[in-house]
């Protein structure tokens, strides 16, 4: 038996948790365009929508993406590891995911993430088109989690 089952369950993993995080933002998304007047343990409304683990969750998640999206001409300069280091999800199957045209759409969600990390409100037009967006990249994730294997 070779121990390439372990290398692809860890892979299978780690593209299952970048679908169920995809999810989850989304289900946030939602949470937020229908319940805007959040109330905390005393009855008062709160300032900001989110919580700042959610606002920092959203940035790191359109950093993140920003690292997927952006062209790296050279791959073994310092400035390409320095910003590797900085964010979860940078395997090359990642990177697999994205294609020209999700690229493309990866460019106009991420200023939508990033209001969401700066405390924004997002207007209901943004709210669908980052939620389908990020239903669609869990989508394609969950399609990409069984690729046969080597057991």
């Amino acid at each position: 038996m070779s121990f390439c089952g372990t290398i692809e369950l860890e892979r299978r993993w780690k593209m299952f948790n970048f679908a169920m995080h995809c999810d989850g933002l989304a289900f946030r998304l939602f949470h937020l365009k229908h319940d805007r007047t959040k109330l905390d343990e005393n009855g008062q409304a709160q300032l900001f929508q989110t919580a700042l683990k959610d606002r920092e969750d959203f940035a790191k998640f359109a950093a993140n993406l920003r690292f997927f999206s952006e062209v790296w001409t050279n791959e073994r300069s310092e400035e390409y590891w320095k910003e590797y280091g900085k964010h979860e999800y940078t395997d090359y199957e990642f990177h697999e995911l994205f294609n020209d045209v999700l690229r493309e759409k990866t460019g106009f969600i991420i200023p939508i993430l990033e209001k969401v990390g700066n405390g924004e409100q997002l207007t209901d037009e943004e709210t669908k088109s980052a939620m389908d967006f990020l239903h669609g990249l869990s989508a394609r994730a969950h399609a990409k989690i069984d690729r046969g294997g080597c057991f």
